[in-house]
């Protein structure tokens, strides 16, 4: 009879053990998940700011683009191009 007393001891003890892990690993769970929210709205952020970094990035090119058209038009239309007799 004490035999039996110490197996259900013994058992209930694993139980508390497992209830116990099972309590930590939810914990763990919750934590990682919340982290992962924070990396999430930190690439969301930096994908905002590298999306306004491109739209200026192509405004200067098409402006330096105009900009070298507009000399070589002026230029060419100054009589840069003429060969002299």
């Amino acid at each position: 009879m004490v035999d039996l007393e110490n197996r259900v001891t013994a058992l209930e003890n694993s139980i508390k053990d497992v209830h116990g892990w099972i309590a930590k690993q939810n914990t763990r769970i919750a934590v990682e998940a919340e982290q992962r929210k924070h990396v999430d709205e930190r690439f969301d952020k930096i994908e905002k700011r590298l999306g306004g970094i491109e739209g200026h990035l192509g405004q200067l090119i098409k402006i330096v683009i105009f900009s070298v058209v507009g000399a070589f038009l002026t230029f060419a239309l100054n009589g840069g191009l003429q060969i002299a007799n």
